[in-house]
């Protein structure tokens, strides 16, 4: 890595705006955040459906809906966590350079 991406990657992370990723980790990421999106529109098409009365509203697909919200949150709270980590560790390594 070059300095100068080096403090692109540190100016990023202690703005808040999270990590960098490269190589496995940010085709990994850019999948995760296709498949993501893609499950929000067939989420919207559900309640585009339900709320139009095209579906009826069971206990059942209140569960799976449910279940859904719950796994999507868990990826938010995933990359919340990281951008967190990140901005920590870039904070950190700015307080321990020598002026």
């Amino acid at each position: 890595m070059t300095i100068s991406e080096g403090f692109r990657r540190l100016a990023r992370a202690a703005g808040g705006l999270g990590p960098t990723f490269d190589h496995e980790a940010k085709a990994a990421i850019e999948q995760l955040s296709a498949q993501t999106r893609a499950v929000g529109v067939n989420l919207n098409q559900i309640a585009r459906a339900m709320n139009q009365g095209l579906v009826p509203a069971d206990a059942t697909l209140r569960k799976v809906l449910e279940d859904i919200a719950e796994t999507i949150d868990g990826y938010d709270d995933l990359f919340v966590s990281m951008c967190a980590r990140s901005r920590k560790l870039a904070v950190k390594a700015i307080k321990d350079e020598p002026a």
